[in-house]
């Protein structure tokens, strides 16, 4: 996702979940912000050798530890995250805008969905009864509708749109590296 983007569909995210007084997802944020904000600060001034800047570094896997005993601090930081693990799933091109597809990955069944030539990944099965959503349908505004319950969800949050209590759909992280759409299933 291209950065202007993302950060325009961060602030309308934000805007949301405080009218919808979201608290979970703003404790999210707010424990995001806790922990980048720092090392951001020390990275500013050129500290690149304080533990919370390496720790940073090594989430985003962007630096390798290079002195496991020296960085216990930075790993006992980090240790309770779990760090994405992609995996490739298929090749971009052969999801077209539209388009659904459903991957088994370490026997973890995910619903890809191209909307708008952004992919996104869903763990599949319907909040309801667990059907698989491989047959729903796609709406121009993002909506992914069951075929079984026309229940609505929010391809891009998972979160339920058609006004009825009940739980979301768990997305997956997803990227796109080298022509592959990949997954990380292990933090899904």
């Amino acid at each position: 996702m291209e950065f202007d983007k993302a950060v325009a569909e961060l602030a309308t995210l934000v805007e949301t979940l405080e009218r919808e007084n979201d608290e979970r997802a703003l404790l999210l944020l707010q424990l995001v912000d806790a922990i980048h904000r720092p090392a951001l600060e020390r990275m500013a001034a050129g500290d690149f050798d304080d533990p919370t800047v390496e720790a940073l570094l090594y989430m985003y896997e962007i630096v390798e530890l290079a002195d496991v005993e020296d960085d216990a601090v930075v790993l006992s930081q980090i240790e309770g995250l779990r760090r994405p693990v992609y995996s490739d799933v298929t090749e971009a091109a052969s999801l077209a805008p539209g388009e659904l597809s459903k991957v088994t990955l370490e026997g973890i069944e995910i619903l890809l969905v191209n909307f708008e030539g952004e992919i996104h990944a869903l763990r599949d099965g319907c909040p309801v009864d667990g059907n698989s959503l491989e047959g729903a349908r796609l709406t121009a505004e993002g909506v992914l509708v069951c075929p079984w319950h026309n229940c609505a969800y929010d391809v891009r949050t998972g979160s339920r749109m058609d006004g009825e209590e009940g739980e979301g759909l768990r997305v997956v992280p997803v990227a796109q590296r080298n022509g592959s759409v990949q997954v990380a299933v292990n933090v899904a």
